[in-house]
């Protein structure tokens, strides 16, 4: 069996080339957080007495017409992915009591990839820290297929064939940091974008160490391919750029929010009482604080043309291959 595994290991996975350019995968098993769960949120936060403003309106009003729990206005990467290589949409794991011998999506809104102990000490954080880490997800994983490496080797010892890394966003430009860490001194902002510089430069050098480790997964797994996808920079564009994309001037503003300079406002954030949400949400690169469906499927396509590319070129040769936009 052909596993499609996409990790979206974050602390919070056209000129289109013809689908035959594509490996057959047989599933997709993602773990991750809010960027790529499809309802796990829903049972989590039910479980933990916790409000869960995606499990409302206007969550969902793009493609669903009501909530799913994803934290969007409708699709998110994941589903584009899904679509284009004709596989049903992935299941959440916790709320799917069907069959998952097409993929499971493990990821949670929340989770992260430190163990929640690591957060007893730090305010707020260990208030809120969940049991849905990435070594969690993989137990879940494991309850349906026999696995005992750690991740991401373990997958690919399981007969997972692709793995699909995806690095984080311009965390500068991410309207929640933006509004709760402004800042009085102006070269604390990207003059370019707007963006809070030192976020932004943390996100870089995340992604260039999370290169590293990938690289060294793929030489010890040379029958794999191991792929990375860049989520900073066609974001850091849309940017640059919202012209070039349909969207707002007002580009670090979000679509659905209480007000304020980014329209995020935590006291009446999407889905609250006191939230309004913009007219045409394709206009707009963020949803709540998260994307929307039209960037989410901007992104999801120049990744899967890549992915479509590189098998073409390579044949049944796999290697570490890192999917970015600077060619384009």
């Amino acid at each position: 069996m052909k596993l499609l595994s996409i990790l979206s290991l974050l602390l919070l996975a056209s000129v289109e080339p013809a689908i035959s350019s594509l490996r057959r995968y047989d599933a997709i098993f993602n773990f991750g957080d809010s960027f790529s769960d499809t309802g796990n949120n829903i049972v989590v936060y039910e479980e933990n007495s916790l409000p869960n403003p995606a499990a409302q309106p206007p969550y969902g009003m793009t493609f669903f017409g009501r909530p799913t729990g994803r934290n969007s206005n409708g699709r998110l990467i994941i589903d584009f992915i899904a679509k284009k290589l004709r596989l049903p949409l992935v299941p959440p794991f916790l709320s799917q009591n069907g069959s998952f011998s097409q993929g499971a999506n493990f990821a949670v809104s929340g989770a992260t990839t430190q163990d929640i102990s690591f957060f007893k000490d730090i305010p707020i954080a260990s208030q809120i820290s969940l049991n849905t880490t990435s070594s969690v997800q993989l137990q879940w994983f494991e309850s349906l297929k026999p696995c005992c490496a750690a991740l991401p080797q373990g997958l690919i010892e399981h007969g997972a064939k692709t793995l699909i890394v995806p690095g984080i966003p311009p965390l500068g430009c991410s309207p929640p940091n933006l509004e709760l860490f402004r800042s009085d001194d102006q070269t604390s902002y990207e003059p370019r974008t707007g963006c809070l510089k030192e976020f932004n430069e943390l996100a870089v050098h995340h992604n260039s160490l999370l290169q590293e480790a990938l690289e060294n997964v793929q030489t010890n797994h040379p029958n794999a391919m191991v792929i990375y996808a860049d989520f900073f920079t066609p974001i850091i564009k849309m940017v640059e750029s919202p012209w070039k994309f349909g969207l707002t001037t007002d580009v670090l503003k979000c679509c659905c929010g209480g007000g304020g300079e980014y329209n995020f406002n935590l006291s009446a954030g999407c889905g609250m009482p006191g939230a309004t949400v913009c007219q045409d949400p394709s206009e707009y690169l963020f949803w709540d604080g998260h994307f929307t469906e039209a960037t989410y499927r901007y992104i999801a396509r120049r990744w899967v043309r890549k992915l479509s590319m590189h098998n073409h070129l390579m044949g049944a040769t796999y290697n570490y291959f890192a999917i970015d936009m600077d060619s384009e």
